[in-house]
């Protein structure tokens, strides 16, 4: 192969189409086949929904037709040898020698007419698709995303691309394999979550989801899915949470907080709280015995210094009395209220310390004064010693062995009584919600509940 022939190779996984824009059909040809070429397991399911397809096209068709016509001398699963006798190819124009031939359509439905295909078309064509099993059996691959784009001579083979010594009425499968988009990404998310496949090929996997997911064109092929059929697999619910928050629930895109979770910021006009998270509980941890397995809405106000600063001085203002009982009224419609004090280090956050539990009141009357100079940033470990067994003696927190036996550098701390509410819901409930059509308006409605403990105007967050 020439050097040329290398870059025009685009099957190689880094050669991808530079002059089709990325909603081009062959784009999504190509992310397909590279699948096929790359991952055994990938094609061997192909190849079972090729055999499938053709049997329904065979009962659909008016041609009297018995299964030997179709699927004689055709390998079987456990015949092939990948890699030494399967060879994928696209964008070509010509047909290599194969004892038989067979067309593929991969749509979005089933089209109307699936006549049989057991003739030529005198104009040249190219293949959108080809794949070779050794020399039993070729097959040409015509992608239509979508149906009514569909002619049916497209699934004919063209004469001037035939090997020679071809003889069509004998060798061409006289019906198509039609195949639907929906069982390829159903099949591949099975596949993804089968836990069999190497961490490069669940890498491409993901890759392809993502393409798909991100094209305005394809994202109706949902690789995510549902919270239901992702079925546990922390990886695609994440996935599947972020495009599901992006369409349905928040205004701004969604990011990721590294080490913490997917979240959305909050207007810099609101000076308590930064971002809402949603977090990813996959199991009871140790510090979180209470929370279920699921996704929790956090909100912590005052998390970092300057934030508190302001979340107590909006306490003072609205009165104690005020703010605990919007508490003690989200708690019963199902948030968790939660003390969060710890040190801020370089923006790192060091979370040694157990916090009991405890009313909220009696911590927010603590903090609300907020005396500047008890509060102000540490500078050395021992101002740092001082100030938990301050809040130690107030039982807020406990304070390790080690801190008090070991010696810590000199720097920076920065003090943050952070106080938090989440809400949570399990798998379960998400896939419930979400089958039912109410997860969306359920949780603009909780983000609405938690931003009004400050008065956060939920309309610059939430959809309508």
């Amino acid at each position: 192969m020439t050097k040329d022939q290398k870059l025009r190779n685009h099957l190689n996984y880094f050669c991808r189409y530079e002059h089709k824009d990325d909603l081009h059909e062959d784009q999504l040809t190509r992310a397909y086949l590279v699948l096929l070429k790359n991952i055994p397991m990938a094609f061997v399911g192909f190849y079972d929904l090729f055999l499938k397809g053709l049997k329904d096209s065979m009962n659909k068709t008016d041609a009297d037709l018995s299964l030997d016509d179709i699927f004689e001398g055709l390998p079987t699963l456990s015949s092939m040898e990948y890699g030494e006798t399967i060879e994928v190819k696209t964008q070509v124009t010509d047909i290599r020698e194969c004892n038989r031939l067979a067309s593929v359509l991969l749509t979005n439905k089933i089209p109307q007419d699936c006549s049989a295909v057991n003739k030529t078309r005198s104009n040249r064509a190219r293949y959108d698709g080809e794949v070779y099993i050794g020399t039993d059996l070729g097959i040409i691959i015509e992608n239509k995303p979508e149906s009514e784009n569909v002619w049916k001579e497209q699934l004919h083979p063209s004469e001037s691309s035939l090997p020679d010594g071809f003889k069509p009425e004998e060798q061409i499968i006289k019906v198509p394999s039609v195949i639907m988009w929906a069982d390829i990404i159903a099949q591949l998310r099975n596949l993804f979550n089968s836990g069999q496949l190497s961490a490069a090929e669940k890498n491409l996997i993901g890759d392809f989801f993502d393409f798909i997911e991100s094209s305005p064109r394809y994202s109706s092929l949902q690789p995510y899915g549902t919270f239901e059929i992702c079925k546990g697999n922390l990886e695609l619910i994440e996935k599947h949470l972020i495009n599901f928050l992006e369409e349905n629930v928040v205004k701004g895109p969604v990011t990721t907080h590294r080490g913490w979770a997917s979240k959305i910021d909050v207007p810099e006009s609101y000076k308590e709280l930064k971002f809402i998270g949603f977090e990813l509980n996959p199991k009871a941890t140790l510090d979180n015995k209470d929370l279920a397995p699921g996704i929790y809405i956090s909100m912590w106000y005052g998390d970092v210094n300057q934030q508190a600063k302001e979340f107590y001085k909006l306490v003072r203002e609205k009165g104690i009395d005020k703010i605990v009982d919007q508490l003690e009224d989200l708690k019963e419609k199902g948030w968790i209220v939660r003390t969060n004090f710890h040190l801020l280090r370089c923006s790192v956050g060091i979370n040694w310390f157990k916090m009991p539990k405890e009313d909220a009141r009696r911590y927010i009357d603590f903090w609300k004064d907020w005396d500047e100079e008890f509060v102000k940033q540490k500078k050395t470990w021992s101002e740092v010693l001082e100030l938990l067994e301050k809040l130690e003696n107030e039982k807020f927190l406990t304070i390790p062995e080690e801190l008090r036996s070991e010696e810590f550098s000199d720097a920076p701390y920065n003090v943050c009584p952070s106080l938090g509410i989440q809400f949570g819901y399990s798998f379960e409930e998400l896939g419930k919600l979400e089958e039912k059509g109410e997860l969306a308006d359920d949780m603009k409605k909780r983000i609405k509940e938690g931003l009004s403990l400050t008065g956060i105007d939920p309309q610059d967050i939430v959809k309508e």
